[in-house]
């Protein structure tokens, strides 16, 4: 896979979206709050129709409800399609939307609308990475990732939320980051395999 991003012999060893439980659960918030959106624009628009003594058309009511549906579900979509988890044999690069981000012990939410948020993490500064999930996550091979980086005295933290493979992620990035202090070379790095137990044969790199 060849990315515009990418440094001169650096190779992709996984990128992911977050779940598709993920999608469908923005996609239908996206819904409720455009609903709710588009009831309260609706009703103004009617107040300000009815005012200037004009004749109040439901249909241009209707129109006005559809696209604040339609507006705050795509942006739940975008939202869903920008937030990335890419794996490198040079780094690790989590790009979104909605991110949890902070330093040492502290975090906080970041939500943008217009540009995502990115943390770039050189092996040579991961400190750990922690998986955290319940029971459904288990069900649905799911769970919050957490990659904690940077120095003892400097340390940060962002975490990705419903990310498929999340405790099968977490075992990989521990694994080459012990490769990569044994000093093995970059390509020979092992690419993450999209699989459950028992199907990962091949290293076979593959993408949402």
């Amino acid at each position: 896979m060849i990315l515009p991003f990418l440094h001169t012999n650096e190779r992709v060893l996984y990128r992911s979206r977050r779940s598709i439980a993920a999608l469908l659960r923005g996609m239908l918030r996206g819904v409720l709050h455009g609903m709710i959106a588009g009831i309260v624009c609706a009703a103004v628009s009617a107040v300000g129709i009815t005012l200037a003594g004009m004749e109040v058309s439901l249909l241009v009511l209707g129109i006005i409800v559809v696209l604040c549906v339609l507006l705050l579900a795509l942006w739940h979509w975008r939202l869903w399609k920008e937030t990335l988890l890419t794996i490198t044999s040079q780094r690790i690069i989590v790009d979104g939307y909605d991110l949890f981000i902070g330093e040492g012990r502290e975090a906080h939410r970041v939500r943008s609308l217009l540009r995502p948020a990115q943390q770039t993490v050189q092996w040579q500064t991961l400190q750990e990475s922690v998986f955290d999930g319940g029971p459904l996550s288990g069900i649905m091979n799911t769970g919050s990732l957490t990659i904690r980086h940077g120095t003892a005295e400097a340390s940060r933290k962002v975490t990705l939320t419903s990310l498929p493979f999340t405790l099968d992620l977490k075992h990989y990035l521990d694994k080459i980051q012990s490769l990569k202090a044994a000093k093995v070379a970059d390509a020979e790095l092992p690419a993450f395999v999209r699989a459950r137990r028992g199907k990962r044969d091949q290293a076979v790199l593959t993408e949402v």
